[in-house]
């Protein structure tokens, strides 16, 4: 029960403050630092992955492998879309909305199993970079006070801009505090996020995804 929570411990931003938090103050038992660590190995922020994998031991760092599954072995599962509901719920909804549940960050995905067939899914959940949808590029802003901030452009005018965070919160900045604009070269969605997830919840979610359909 204990290598469960810590394994889910940092799949939020406020999780994801927390794992920090704990490592920094060394209040996690050695045998679950590696779970708590693989808790926020979805986070779209790579500061943060960064961060919490210093806290891995040695050996973990240097013997660390991340297997993909293929679309064939988990086909091979007998996959409940229901279970894939929650995982999606867990992993997915903190940047994107089904219908009324998720928030509003990435792309809405209420009618995907109507766009991709389910190897496309996984491939876009395991390699997010080599297709960013239009309109949800990531953009790094500097400002004039050295700090920074990172989220999708929702709008832009002569004098404000309004940068979307994932959890659906908005932030209205003035241009004229700005430094710089730079456009992310990768999607903010982690490479990571299926590490996450075992082959049996990639399979269960794949299958609630493939159940989206345009009505």
């Amino acid at each position: 029960m204990k290598k469960f929570a810590a394994a889910r411990i940092g799949r939020s931003g406020e999780g994801e403050k927390r794992v920090l938090q704990i490592l920094k103050k060394n209040q996690v038992p050695t045998e679950l630092i590696a779970d708590v660590v693989a808790s926020v190995s979805g986070s779209w922020r790579e500061s943060v992955r960064k961060e919490a994998k210093q806290y891995l031991p040695k050996p973990t760092v240097v013997e660390e492998v991340v297997r993909i599954p293929t679309i064939d072995e988990l086909n091979v599962l007998k996959a409940v879309a229901a279970n894939g509901k929650a995982v999606f719920a867990s992993n997915c909804a903190v940047c994107h909305k089904v219908n009324n549940e998720g928030y509003d960050f990435g792309p809405k995905l209420s009618e995907i199993g109507s766009k991709y067939a389910k190897d496309g899914m996984l491939k876009a959940i395991v390699y997010p970079s080599d297709g960013i949808s239009f309109g949800y590029e990531g953009w790094v802003l500097k400002m004039n006070d050295g700090s920074e901030t990172i989220g999708i452009i929702s709008s832009k005018t002569k004098t404000d801009i309004e940068i979307k965070m994932p959890g659906g919160s908005v932030q209205k900045i003035k241009l004229s505090s700005v430094k710089s604009m730079e456009q992310m070269k990768t999607s903010m969605m982690s490479a990571g996020l299926h590490t996450a997830m075992s082959q049996q919840e990639m399979a269960d979610l794949l299958a609630y995804l493939d159940g989206l359909k345009r009505k």
